[in-house]
């Protein structure tokens, strides 16, 4: 319980002084400009004109020096925010310590909190998932609550999000719905329909999914849908729309729904996600949901045995992936293109998708990713007749799989995964 304390005590700490120190570098900018470069000269000069040029100039200033010194503190007050927000970004680069890059700014911090927290263990060298990662993970949630006061929603929104992010990436789960609903509590006070809608669908929502829970999934998803279309959200009316065709899909085979009403469900859902999408009016967020949404529909055209049209699909969701620079997405079609080689027993391809996505997947820390590749290549060099590098692949798929036991279960691959030996 000491440990935990000092882990929370640290992590808080790291966050009070990065951002003490991000907010005094910007008001040090602005006083510069205001009293070093405008306010000293200014009072220089009225001490010259008024020793040089007497009584006139000192009348003059009676008259008009309040109106003159007030446009003057003004224009410096502005010129002073504008030059701190350049020397800011110049002097933060990638970490941009601006008066409005919070969620960037957040996000490095939650990182700094990883890095406090993984110098308290008692080897440092050590991976933080090889330490005890609940714990860790419990310690953000209460760094989260501990270091936003209750009258500092918005706070509590900007933290939240950015850690809600991590821990997607971390895959962990559990404490991801914890944050969410702790934003979602936040989001109700601070009356922010938006984060509802948002945390609704894909913190909570979309993260019970993956967890199996299917039933709080719809339930979260549907009710952040609402919301969603009630502010005319597109992107969020997009993604839940999406993300229903998903878990419609997921049903198939199932005492909920036969295969064939799976498919329609989702077919349904899928063509409700793109009406919202073509509204969508920011550029990059309309073609970012675009192709998240052609990769469903290769899911669909997968479960009709439409494999063609499925690897050409796939590949123009690659494209688009890669034309947004979106690396972590682009690691996700590379599994499925993977996936439709192997189900098309083109096993050599197969293969050579499977290396592209773990390398990016690696880079990028998606486990769930790199899992799927790993996976995917021990079925693929097995069917290759490459038994050694198969067994090597699962030995290695088998260490990841111990670690993450959330990993959602990949209905096309694992029974054939299941059929190689260990040995």
């Amino acid at each position: 319980m000491k440990q935990q304390k000092t882990f929370e005590h640290s992590a808080i700490q790291g966050i009070e002084n990065k951002v003490f120190l991000n907010t005094s570098k910007f008001w040090g900018y602005v006083a510069r400009v205001v009293f070093l470069f405008i306010f000293t000269p200014y009072a220089g000069l009225l001490t010259i004109f008024s020793l040089t040029l007497g009584n006139p100039f000192i009348n003059f200033m009676l008259g008009h020096g309040l109106f003159i010194s007030v446009i003057i503190f003004l224009t410096s007050i502005i010129l002073g925010l504008l030059y701190a927000t350049y020397k800011c970004l110049k002097d933060g680069a990638n970490e941009k310590v601006g008066i409005h890059n919070t969620e960037k700014i957040y996000e490095a911090l939650f990182a700094n909190v990883l890095e406090e927290i993984s110098t308290q263990t008692d080897n440092a060298n050590k991976n933080i998932d090889k330490y005890n990662s609940g714990k860790i993970y419990e310690s953000l949630a209460i760094v989260l609550e501990k270091s936003c006061p209750d009258k500092d929603y918005a706070l509590v929104l900007r933290l939240g999000s950015a850690l809600s992010r991590v821990l997607w990436i971390a895959g962990q789960y559990k404490y991801r719905i914890s944050i969410g609903n702790i934003i979602f509590a936040a989001a109700c006070k601070h009356d922010d329909s938006y984060q509802k809608a948002r945390v609704q669908i894909d913190d909570i929502g979309w993260t019970y999914f993956v967890l199996k829970e299917t039933p709080k999934a719809m339930e979260n998803i549907r009710n952040g849908l609402l919301i969603a279309q009630d502010i005319k959200n597109d992107y969020l009316t997009a993604k839940a729309y999406r993300h229903l065709a998903i878990i419609f899909l997921s049903q198939g085979n199932s005492s909920i729904l036969n295969t064939e009403e799976s498919i329609e469900q989702a077919e349904k859902n899928i063509e409700q996600a793109k009406k919202a999408a073509e509204k969508i009016f920011d550029p990059i967020g309309k073609k970012e949901m675009l192709a998240g949404i052609d990769y469903v529909y290769v899911e669909i055209l997968i479960s009709k045995k439409d494999l063609e049209n499925a690897l050409t699909v796939a590949q123009k969701t690659l494209d688009e992936y890669t034309e947004i620079l979106d690396m972590e997405r682009k690691a996700k079609s590379f599994s499925q293109i993977g996936k439709i080689f192997l189900l098309k027993n083109d096993y050599k391809e197969a293969i050579v998708s499977f290396k592209s996505g773990l390398g990016i997947a690696e880079k990028s820390s998606r486990k769930d990713e790199i899992i799927k590749c790993f996976m995917g290549l021990a079925v693929a060099c097995y069917k290759n007749d490459d038994i050694n590098e198969a067994r090597v692949h699962k030995n290695t798929c088998e260490n990841y799989l111990q670690k993450d036991e959330n990993f959602a279960s990949w209905d096309e691959i694992i029974s054939m995964y299941s059929n190689i030996p260990n040995n």
